[in-house]
């Protein structure tokens, strides 16, 4: 009976731990559906943050860039689908190199997700990457 229940317990613990990814792992979205990626969304830019600082994410989706003026910076997204269509979240990102695809182009990139603190104290969460592909 013993062995039994360690038996399930060991089962257990080898079914929940295979869905957490450690440090520097690869987090690929672009596998997944609208519905998972909006829940993997949720859980890296909203619930589980910190666990994911480090992780290398793949994201695939249209590119666009925000001028804010009055800081005199630009910001650069990779808009996603929510489930059901609704939606969008965004990855903001930075190129190491400063190099920008065309503006609206659909691209795939892989960047390490990083935590920063903008001037007003506010933490936020992007992606540093160093290369991206245009796919459309």
């Amino acid at each position: 009976m013993k062995r039994l229940l360690a038996l399930f317990c060991l089962a257990g613990l080898l079914i929940t731990g295979c869905s957490r990814t450690f440090q520097g792992e690869l987090v690929d979205l672009t596998l997944l559906n609208e519905t998972m990626l909006s829940a993997r969304y949720d859980s890296i830019m909203y619930n589980d943050s910190k666990s994911y600082v480090g992780h290398n994410i793949k994201i695939r989706g249209p590119y666009q860039a925000i001028d804010i003026s009055d800081a005199g910076i630009t910001v650069h997204y990779v808009l996603t689908k929510e489930g059901g269509g609704c939606c969008a979240g965004q990855f903001e990102f930075v190129m190491r190199e400063n190099e920008y695809p065309p503006e609206g182009s659909i691209i795939e990139l892989t960047g390490v997700f990083t935590r920063g603190t903008r001037q007003n104290g506010d933490s936020y969460y992007y992606l540093v990457a160093d290369e991206f592909v245009v796919v459309g």
